[in-house]
């Protein structure tokens, strides 16, 4: 049987979904895998905590894996290579009990798994980082996630001397270990104070914990309570999954496009076709702003007057499989934007859509109707 060429992601299964039985229900298909084992985790039965999966399965437990940071602990299953479309499937299909995790094998393969939700989250916090240990563990995060050299690495030194001066550096501790960070520092928008926020990561192996989302409330509350009203920071417009985060789920505006930001060559493995970025602000008074932080899925904007900009679902793999056409997705919304933008266009929404044709794009919203400022 040969293997989906598109299949490029690793599935640890520990249950059911090894069986063929199951995969051709799931998936359609029989799974190729091997034998290989999680280390530091291990086996426990919980009650479901999602009533339409209980309603439709008849279970009222199932089995999951919980973490217990123990080399002696370790769960035997299968690896699984599978598409980012199964993922999509198996996310749909698995109760809310549980989350998606990236993890390393003991073959050392970096793999997705699914994991008790409850007791994965609940062992992270989110607080202010202060000690020397914590403030190198933000130097190694910055590496980890970017791939940047530690030229360009925001040190040490620098952060300690922005926090005293009133910068804003709040961690997220799974236990004791750094496995997220927002940082950012005073300064000027539109002749009043505010607070600029230049970095968040988060490790790969978290990202499916909402920390990104936690952060940046506990950024907000910070700075709310400095008597700061706005934050500010930056991101690349082709990234879809960044567009909309901070467009739908925060409720930022956009009224600025910034050419090559960081240069036209830039370190970080990210920055492929140019630093291009969208300066948004965060209003985090305004009823926009509070609408969206109490509504999950708020109704998007449809403004009279509307400008859609069209970006690819998934730049980072367009990046890989054909460099030219990522760079002329580059030059083509540039344009578009910095267009748009000397007509007196702002943005106000991203919708994910799914053509007839089945391709999935991601759509910016913009209307001249009315200023940022007049969102205040």
């Amino acid at each position: 049987m040969s293997l989906d060429p598109e299949a490029t992601e690793h599935l640890f299964a520990y249950g059911t979904l090894q069986t063929e039985a199951v995969q051709l229900a799931t998936f359609g298909r029989r799974l190729e895998g091997k034998a290989d084992a999680l280390i530091g985790y291990r086996l426990t039965t919980m009650p479901t905590q999602d009533q339409n999966f209980a309603a439709s399965s008849g279970a009222t437990h199932h089995r999951t894996l919980q973490s217990t940071s123990s080399a002696s602990d370790l769960v035997e299953g299968t690896v699984f290579k599978v598409t980012k479309q199964d993922l999509d499937v198996v996310d749909s299909y698995e109760p809310i009990d549980y989350k998606r995790l990236l993890v390393q094998l003991r073959s050392g393969i970096n793999a997705w798994v699914y994991v008790n939700a409850h007791t994965e989250t609940s062992n992270i916090t989110i607080r202010q980082i202060d000690t020397l240990t914590e403030l190198r563990a933000v130097e190694e995060l910055q590496k980890e996630v970017w791939g940047i050299p530690d030229l360009d690495v925001v040190p040490l030194t620098h952060l300690i001397a922005a926090k005293a001066a009133g910068g804003v550096l709040l961690g997220a501790f799974d236990r004791e270990t750094l496995v997220g960070f927002v940082y950012g520092f005073l300064g000027l928008e539109d002749g009043e104070m505010a607070h600029h926020s230049h970095m968040l990561a988060v490790k790969p192996a978290y990202r499916n914990f909402n920390l990104g989302y936690r952060l940046k409330l506990a950024q907000r509350e910070a700075v709310l309570a400095q008597g700061v009203n706005v934050i500010t920071w930056t991101f690349d417009p082709l990234q879809s999954l960044n567009a909309y985060f901070n467009f739908n789920k925060l409720g930022v505006l956009a009224d600025r496009y910034l050419i090559n930001f960081y240069g036209e060559e830039a370190a970080s493995f990210l920055h492929q076709s140019g630093t291009d970025r969208l300066w948004v602000k965060w209003l985090l008074t305004s009823e926009r702003v509070i609408q969206r932080l109490d509504n999950p899925n708020p109704t998007v904007e449809t403004p009279a007057n509307k400008l859609s900009i069209e970006i690819p679902d998934d730049i980072n793999a367009l990046q890989q499989q054909s460099p030219e056409l990522a760079f002329e997705w580059r030059e083509k919304t540039r344009r578009a934007f910095t267009d748009a933008m000397e007509a007196g266009y702002i943005i106000v929404d991203f919708q994910r859509q799914t053509r007839d044709n089945g391709r999935k794009i991601g759509v910016y919203l913009l209307s001249r109707e009315r200023t940022v400022a007049d969102y205040r």
